[in-house]
């Protein structure tokens, strides 16, 4: 058995009952097309290669991909590359009707960066059931008003419906993390929970008042109106925020709305605050 590469944040999930959990929560049918994140020794392998589905394994440690082709030979298809750099819609044959369901124990040191591609896949993934750091994961779900609402949460929550299904010791690892993880599914298909106007601008004003936070909303704003604190009032009043209101109180649509008023406010000739 090959040992984990601390660099590599190599954690292998070994507890059978979330192996289970993971798998079922995918729900795979017999035409999709499933892409797993880091099979690793294929502990979640073996159960997938068992069920529906055609599967393909991403893995970045050439080492184990030689291990997993040994293991499973024709039933599993592995690519040995950094999941980053994997074009998804690669993946699916021209003119095939499958649908894509990415499931995988991310790596801790990539997660970030792991979930941003899965978003940017989204055209491509019906699904996708992930394993990550606890905190991470209430990041993703978490709703406005707390500590743990913020960019994460609103690009999640924007082009996903994710639920935290279950949290996982850190005696489910081999080795054991110092921290537990958890089980987040996200879903893809039918309609979007929300619909905004300009993307862009949104998370441009979100990377500004999160970054601080403790800030009243209002102060964190006002540069985007020119320095003019009625204007941004009236802007945050119009899409119901308190203007002393911090960031992470604020939902979505009212991100949303606040966009439209700065808009407005600029015109088809505005400057662009930075």
């Amino acid at each position: 058995m090959r040992k984990s590469k601390q660099r590599l944040s190599q954690h292998f999930l070994t507890d059978p009952d979330s192996i289970r959990r993971i798998v079922d929560a995918a729900e795979i049918q017999q035409e999709d097309l499933v892409v797993e994140v880091g099979p690793g020794r294929g502990a979640l392998t073996e159960l997938l290669v068992e069920g529906p589905g055609n599967l393909i394994g991403v893995e970045l440690d050439s080492g184990f991909c030689d291990c997993l082709r040994s293991i499973f030979g024709g039933r599993l298809r592995v690519i040995n590359e950094d999941v980053l750099k994997v074009d998804f819609r690669s993946l699916i044959p021209n003119n095939s009707s499958e649908s894509m369901i990415l499931v995988g124990n991310l790596p801790y040191h990539a997660s970030g960066a792991i979930i941003e591609k899965i978003l940017e896949s989204r055209e491509v993934l019906r699904r996708a059931v992930i394993m990550v750091q606890k905190e991470v994961a209430r990041r993703m779900t978490a709703p406005p008003g707390g500590k743990d609402y913020g960019i994460l949460s609103v690009a999640t929550q924007l082009h996903s419906l994710p639920v935290l299904l279950f949290d996982v010791p850190p005696t489910s690892f081999d080795p054991e993390p110092q921290v537990y993880s958890s089980v987040v599914r996200m879903d893809f298909d039918g309609e979007p929970r929300f619909r905004v106007r300009d993307e862009h601008m949104m998370f441009k004003v979100l990377r500004r008042v999160f970054t601080q936070r403790r800030k009243m909303i209002k102060n964190t704003l006002v540069s985007f109106f020119e320095n003019d604190p009625e204007a941004c009032r009236r802007a945050l009043l119009l899409a119901g925020v308190n203007p002393n209101d911090r960031p992470e109180t604020v939902s979505i649509p009212q991100y949303d709305s606040i966009c439209g008023s700065l808009a407005d406010f600029r015109g088809p000739m505005g400057g662009q605050a930075g």
